[in-house]
């Protein structure tokens, strides 16, 4: 708790920085603007389904061979279409509970300027998504912005993201133990 109080409350300098690699992660806008393109080219493709139906009726000498190969044509370029927006809604998902977070944070920093005396469950998850014990004078507080990942993932990536490189990093001098814990904070 004294690490995370000197790290987020005392060190101002740290939650710029990682709003900072947050947006160069990311960029919401850039997400809703594609997102909207992938929803208009669905619809296009699905009006030019429909036209491809009433002309079908309405011309019943239409060759069918020709219909299906048309048909089944916009039908595979529909089903890609929607399989794209389904995965850039995910993604607009992802980056606005980002930001949430981040704006969660920002106020938990205004409503506690002494520092955090005692964790919730709130609060932890606003800072940080995990912590890993490197060693005993060693720990890597890691804040996770886009990828969710199960228990095993995480720990078998753990290495990996520890070699991360680092937004901030430094050290806690605790006096009544005579314990120097160094500290760095990454984003995965």
């Amino acid at each position: 708790m004294q690490v995370i109080n000197e790290l987020f409350i005392k060190n101002i300098d740290v939650i710029p920085l990682i709003q900072k690699s947050v947006s160069t992660i990311f960029d919401i806008t850039d997400s809703s603007a594609e997102l909207s393109d992938a929803r208009e080219q669905v619809s296009t493709l699905e009006n030019e389904i429909s036209s491809l139906i009433d002309l079908k009726i309405k011309n019943p000498n239409l060759s069918q061979d020709t219909f299906d190969a048309k048909y089944f044509v916009l039908s595979d370029q529909l089903t890609s279409a929607q399989s794209q927006v389904k995965k850039l809604e995910s993604k607009y998902i992802s980056d606005h509970e980002s930001f949430k977070k981040m704006d969660m944070i920002n106020q938990l920093l205004k409503d506690r300027k002494e520092g955090i005396s005692e964790f919730d469950a709130q609060t932890l998850r606003a800072f940080l998504y995990r912590i890993i014990a490197v060693g005993q004078n060693e720990i890597v507080f890691v804040i996770n912005n886009k990828k969710k990942y199960s228990d095993d993932e995480f720990s078998s990536e753990r290495r990996q993201i520890i070699n991360l490189p680092s937004v901030e990093e430094g050290s806690y001098y605790h006096e009544k133990y005579d314990k120097t814990m160094k500290y760095k904070v990454v984003i995965i």
